[in-house]
């Protein structure tokens, strides 16, 4: 009995010992070994937390400066000094007129007068200093046969030498074009048939009465040449 009382109680007392080791290693190492990690939930920065999806605790409260289409963030809320048509008046760039150039002469003892100038109008006269052609207050009739936007000037032979003229509209209303602006259309050969009292050749003059006329000069063989000063006007 003696032997079976001592058995017994020293079984007794290793089960004791074992079980109080149990319950020491418990407390002071954790199964999964990260008590570190997960920390307090109230406490510590969301960059020592980190996410279960890998990705930085600063995306999900943050804007990336760069839109994801690559484009600068400053695109969408800048404008462009520059407009796409590349121009900066209206946006569009406007061509001149097919006749903005007042006159030209195609062939020889002819002359083209452009119909822009006298409000479209499809007919007129010559009026000038050309002897035995025109005057001041008559001369022959101009008419857009051919539908070009100008009225034919075409005669069988015309006087040599140098002249001044102009023409009307078929109401009598005399032709302008001696505005910068209409000038700044033409070509230089369109502005060389033009002449005018206010500018040198070179370089704008100050004048009492500014004024325009067309200028030409016929020579021996009918060929007709602008002979006004404005063909270098800019």
């Amino acid at each position: 009995m003696k032997a079976n009382l001592w058995t017994i109680l020293f079984a007794m007392a290793t089960v004791s010992v074992f079980g109080a080791c149990g319950v020491e290693e418990t407390q002071d190492k954790p199964a999964d070994g990260f008590k570190a990690d997960t920390g307090d939930a109230g406490t510590g920065s969301a960059a020592d937390k980190g996410t279960d999806s890998g990705e930085p605790a600063t995306d999900s409260g943050t804007t990336d400066p760069t839109p994801d289409s690559g484009e600068p963030a400053t695109d969408s809320g800048t404008t462009d000094p520059t407009p796409d048509s590349g121009n900066t008046d209206a946006g569009t760039v406007t061509a001149p007129p097919a006749n903005a150039d007042v006159a030209a002469s195609p062939a020889s003892c002819t002359l083209k007068l452009s119909a822009l100038y006298i409000g479209g109008a499809a007919s007129g006269e010559i009026r000038g200093n050309i002897p035995g052609v025109s005057t001041w207050s008559s001369g022959p009739a101009l008419t857009d046969a051919d539908n070009d936007l100008y009225l034919d000037f075409v005669q069988a032979s015309l006087p040599v030498g140098s002249f001044d003229f102009s023409y009307v509209s078929s109401d009598g209303t005399w032709a302008l074009y001696g505005s910068k602006e209409q000038l700044r259309t033409m070509s230089a050969g369109g502005k060389s048939f033009v002449s005018c009292n206010w500018f040198d050749g070179t370089g704008e003059v100050a004048v009492d009465s500014p004024e325009c006329h067309l200028r030409i000069t016929i020579a021996a063989d009918c060929t007709v040449t602008g002979a006004g000063n404005m063909a270098n006007f800019q």
